[in-house]
């Protein structure tokens, strides 16, 4: 009786965050992407806290790099609704709303907002490429292993379909 509860609660909070995100009005180009967004940083997640009732994840990230915006390398909690990001993965984090010196925090509106980074990307680098060229680098090595992880889940699904076919 208590795993059923736990899968319905769980179910019912990914229904709530996919719901949540797919109203959320979306940038219509990679142009109004880098336009709409007031601070563009590269950040590592330090620590995760629990999902609170009300959908808010907090977490604490250090800023490694700017991108655009005024924000500074320092330590900052972002909060988002529903989604945890992984702890000691490194993010390109966005936000539309301007960041106030004297607050310590990064509200996330929408999961496009929230790009893990490879583990293979050199921060180095990406500090030497100009803005759009950093950030489309960072969602095309994103697309690529999202794209290689759903073809590969595709083929297992594929295989244990047939196998089971019969059952």
């Amino acid at each position: 009786m208590k795993l059923k509860f736990i899968l319905c609660v769980a179910l019912f909070t990914s229904f709530m965050a996919i719901n949540a995100f797919s109203q959320e009005e979306k940038p219509q180009s990679f142009e109004d992407y880098i336009a709409t967004a007031k601070t563009i940083v590269i950040a590592k997640v330090i620590s995760v806290e629990p999902v609170r009732r009300s959908g808010a994840v907090l977490m604490d990230v250090q800023i490694l790099h700017v991108l655009k915006g005024k924000e500074k390398r320092r330590e900052i909690t972002i909060s988002t609704t529903f989604i945890s990001l992984e702890e000691g993965a490194t993010y390109l984090l966005r936000t539309e709303n301007a960041q106030k010196e004297d607050e310590n925090n990064f509200r996330i509106k929408s999961m496009d907002s929230i790009i893990q980074l490879s583990r293979y990307e050199d921060i180095d680098e990406l500090k030497k490429l100009p803005l759009e060229t950093a950030v489309a680098r960072i969602m095309q090595a994103r697309k690529s292993y999202l794209d290689r992880q759903i073809k590969g889940l595709t083929v297992e699904l594929k295989r244990l379909e047939e196998i089971t076919k019969e059952q």
